[in-house]
């Protein structure tokens, strides 16, 4: 009875129209229909809340305690496996659970959980992700990782979200580092790390089918199987793909022309031959097509494509119970055709890094790592004019980190260093300091003061590009820089955890961030071409600061609450001699408040309800459109009328009928999008 309420409110909303006010009268009508459309939402969350505290639930599925969640091991933070309560950074996990509970289909969605993280969506297929400041399409302050390899792209700095469709079932945990993890990760990872983990093979023995429509993902499909060859030898191999429409402009029935289709296959295998050996492989295939309306300067729907494959190699092998190696390879090929460039890139890894137990009072952990790519870029002037039409980069780096028990059991330092040289700025080094104070196993207040730098890409380096006029700089060329520097962050982070009560856990962070040489854009007037250059430069300096807050409550066995909050402010300046009037922007790119409510029930008859509540403060005009401050609600219904198989009922954005999240990027001007109110039908077999 629930589930067919749910879907009669749920489909009723999607599909209804907002009244367009040509009057005074109509305005009112137009708001009177808001408002009982929220309450209405409201009035069915309440409904069955109340529905459930008078039944038992005949399962918990909600496996895991506050104590487990607080005990969660991470490796991202240190490259060990340390749990997420002794952890001294600002750390926190997406689990498989949390993934399977959500009503995410990609993993920028998924992210929207993190507390201080901020996810807004651009258009259909693009997305700006970031945490602690300096959002856009192409946020260039925050690594992101897939089993520790990065995807991060030398071309522009960031992440191309809509590469990387993952098949969400089989990824084990998402761990997100707020922060500097520079030490460990080296440039790049300034003011974050994103980890993506997936499940070993044997985890994944089986069948798994899984289909499902929707109003705005038309269509999506995904299929896995899993064996054992041997006792220590087991596989799997998956393909998935999807349709995804395009999203609406200002309001209206204009079609946005962002539509995304993808496809993604890949297999692995993990051999453990003997107790001391594990050794993994693993590949993937991907390609797609997406479209975009391109704003400057050709003012075209442009329908893109993109492919790539790669294949990773991975050994770890245990000495002793004291010493432990890792050896990790890796190959990617990406390819990438826009009107506005084209770009095929293959980049190689070697990663060792060796840990061992020196006393009972002092672990240390080193590693090395080479790196090389190489990519073929084809000009389109005049939006991208490269210097050389292919580039070879070199990466070298080293680490070494030590941890020391100053009082056993309770205080621990930890001290490290990344050094490493690229073919763009030269030497340099990412120092971090950390200490934990653990006084009982239910709390930790930890502190860190790290340096951390971002290295130039590609373009800004060695490009030049026509800059739209609508940023307003007269028109202008970007011209990169080859005797651009690194930018550097100098940050100090202080952090509580808590188990309050069994139920009950609170976990707290303040962070204030120093940054040196950020990257500017000088004008300049070439005359005799009478046109303006805007070369780049390091002539731009900031601070930022803010506090992170995450709560979770198990109310009842069947009932899990998470509340998350995060505040933030930043203050950029120019350096004496600087013209650059546009980056200081940058302070207004994120919000200052953001908010998140989860919450997961178990219901009667195999039945889950989860809901998930975001408020987003306001942003300050992004190329010219204004974010108006907004209330997502997204709410996912499950059922499971056999033990193999689930059926799920979503709806998104239930409060609004559309939205705008984000601005145009200022070099790829493409056209945003609005969100829409949308359903989603999933159906997946098991077994």
């Amino acid at each position: 009875m629930p589930i067919l309420l749910f879907a009669q409110i749920i489909f009723s909303h999607a599909f209804s129209t907002t009244l367009k006010p040509n009057n005074k009268k109509g305005e009112k009508m137009r708001k009177i229909k808001k408002t009982l459309h929220r309450m209405s939402i409201f009035c069915l969350v309440i409904f069955l809340s109340i529905t459930c505290l008078n039944i038992n639930a005949q399962e918990d599925l909600l496996s895991m305690s506050m104590e487990e969640l607080m005990n969660i091991k991470v490796t991202t933070v240190s490259r060990t496996t340390e749990s997420v309560m002794n952890s001294p950074a600002a750390i926190y996990v997406i689990t498989n659970e949390e993934i399977k509970r959500s009503p995410a289909q990609s993993i920028p969605e998924l992210l929207r959980m993190v507390p201080g993280l901020h996810v807004s969506r651009i258009e259909a297929n693009k997305w700006a992700v970031t945490t602690r400041g300096f959002n856009g399409r192409f946020a260039r302050h925050m690594l992101v990782m897939i089993d520790g390899k990065t995807i991060y792209t030398p071309l522009f700095s960031g992440v191309f979200w809509e590469n990387y469709n993952l098949f969400l079932q089989d990824i084990e945990r998402i761990e997100v580092l707020r922060g500097s993890g520079g030490t460990m990760w080296g440039a790049n990872a300034v003011n974050g790390v994103i980890n993506i983990i997936t499940k070993k093979a044997e985890e994944t023995k089986g069948y798994l089918l899984s289909a499902g429509i929707g109003t705005e993902l038309e269509n999506s499909y995904n299929a896995r199987y899993g064996s054992s060859i041997s006792e220590n030898l087991s596989y799997r191999i998956y393909g998935k793909g999807f349709e995804q429409d395009s999203g609406k402009i200002n309001d209206s029935n204009d079609d946005g022309d962002d539509d995304w289709h993808s496809k993604r296959m890949g297999f692995r295998m993990d051999w453990d031959p003997v107790e001391s050996d594990s050794l993994s492989l693993s590949g993937d295939y991907y390609d797609g097509r997406f479209s975009q309306k391109l704003l400057f300067p050709l003012n075209i729907i442009d329908d893109a494509t993109f492919s790539g494959g790669n294949i990773s190699f991975s050994w770890e092998k245990i000495l002793n119970e004291d010493s432990k190696l890792n050896l990790n390879l890796f190959y990617t090929r990406e390819e990438r055709a826009e009107a506005l460039f084209e770009e095929k890139r293959d980049t190689g890894e070697i990663d060792f890094q060796h840990s061992l137990k020196l006393s009972e009072k002092q672990n240390i952990i080193w590693g090395l790592t080479y790196r090389f790519s190489t990519d073929d870029i084809k000009d389109r002037p005049p939006f991208l004019t490269v210097d050389n039409e292919s580039q070879d980069d070199h990466l070298f780096a080293g680490f070494m980190q030590t941890t020391i028990s100053l009082i056993p059991d309770e205080l621990d330092l930890t001290l490290g260093s990344k050094f490493e040289h690229n073919d763009y700025s030269g030497f340099e080094y990412s120092p971090s300091v950390r200490l934990a104070y653990t006084p009982d196993e239910t709390q930790c207040i930890w502190a860190a003061v790290s340096r951390a730098v971002r290295t130039p890409s590609r373009i800004e380096y060695g490009a030049r590009s026509q800059i739209p006029p609508i940023t307003g700089i007269p028109q202008s060329f970007l011209v990169g820089n080859s005797g651009v520097g690194s930018e550097k962050l100098h940050s100090y982070e202080l952090g509580y955890r808590k188990q309050i009560f069994k139920n009950l856990s609170l976990d707290i962070t303040t962070f204030y961030n120093q940054y040196h040489d950020l990257q500017s854009l000088e004008t300049s007037v070439d005359f005799p071409n009478f046109r303006t250059l805007t070369n780049v430069d390091n002539q731009m300096s900031g601070e930022a600061y803010g506090t992170e807050l995450s709560i979770q409550c198990r109310l009842l066995d069947w009932w899990r609450l998470k509340f998350s909050y995060a505040y933030m402010q930043m203050c950029l300046h120019p350096d004496s001699g600087s013209n650059d009037n546009f980056t200081e922007l940058f302070e207004n790119d994120i919000p200052s408040n953001t908010a998140n409510i989860i919450s997961e029930m178990d219901l009667y008859g195999n039945t889950q309800l989860n809901i998930f509540l975001n408020y987003v403060d306001e942003i300050d005009e992004i190329q010219g459109i204004d974010i108006d401050n907004y209330i997502n609600l997204d709410i996912k219904l499950a059922w499971k009328p056999t033990e193999n198989l689930e059926i799920s009922l979503t709806g998104y954005n239930l409060l609004d009928k559309s939205r705008y999240e984000y601005g145009p990027s200022l070099l790829m001007l493409t056209e945003p999008t609005e969100v829409e109110r949308s359903v989603f039908l999933q159906l997946t077999w098991e077994m």
